[in-house]
């Protein structure tokens, strides 16, 4: 079967499809548009060729709808675009692992945003309410166990620091004006020092 220069071609629903990629159960979500010199440029969106399927569209070059993002045959990202912008679960992975999952309304970041290893173990959560960041940045070991907790007032600022296998290593205390103590421990918990009107 021939294909012709701007057809859009999906994998395994025609056969002109390059041969390098017949992978079935991932098959279905690659599409290829045909150039006019007769070669594939892949496209990096679903178009789903059942008739039943949701699909990405692009309206006027501009992103708009759903957008899956392929390494190889492991899955990169998926997010949701509307009218250019990212709008809605943007999800990124690594090796086929979800490293990070975000929310976004019209390309503002808004809601609770979660980093992960890929091991599964999350790496550091924060919260945004319509790009501004709100509450806690708290972050993570490989392991599981707390590294440090933030929180935003006109910029991050460092609350506590914990050890690997836990307890706190470092304590951040703030008076109304700014002013900033530091206690450091040992692992045992006993303090090792305090450091008083240390600046922000």
């Amino acid at each position: 079967m021939d294909c012709l220069p701007g057809e859009i071609v999906f994998h395994i629903a025609k056969f002109c499809a390059p041969s390098d990629y017949y992978n079935f159960a991932l098959a279905y979500r690659r599409a290829y548009e045909v150039g006019a010199d007769g070669h594939y440029r892949r496209l990096y969106i679903i178009q789903n060729y059942t008739s039943d399927s949701k699909y990405e569209t692009l309206t006027d070059g501009t992103m708009h709808g759903e957008y899956i993002k392929y390494d190889g045959f492991n899955i990169c990202e998926t997010s949701y675009y509307h009218k250019g912008n990212l709008h809605g679960l943007n999800k990124l992975y690594t090796n086929g692992a979800l490293v990070f999952i975000g929310c976004y309304v019209n390309g503002t970041r808004n809601g609770l945003f979660t980093w992960y290893y890929t091991s599964g173990v999350i790496k550091s959560t924060e919260y945004y309410v319509y790009g501004t960041p709100v509450g806690l940045l708290k972050r993570y070991y490989s392991n599981g166990n707390l590294r440090s907790v933030s929180e935003y007032v006109n910029g991050w600022r460092k609350l506590v620091d914990y050890y690997r296998e836990g307890g706190k290593s470092i304590e951040y205390k703030y008076s109304k004006c700014g002013v900033r103590t530091v206690i450091m421990y040992y692992e045992d918990g006993s303090v090792i020092t305090v450091e008083g009107n240390s600046p922000m």
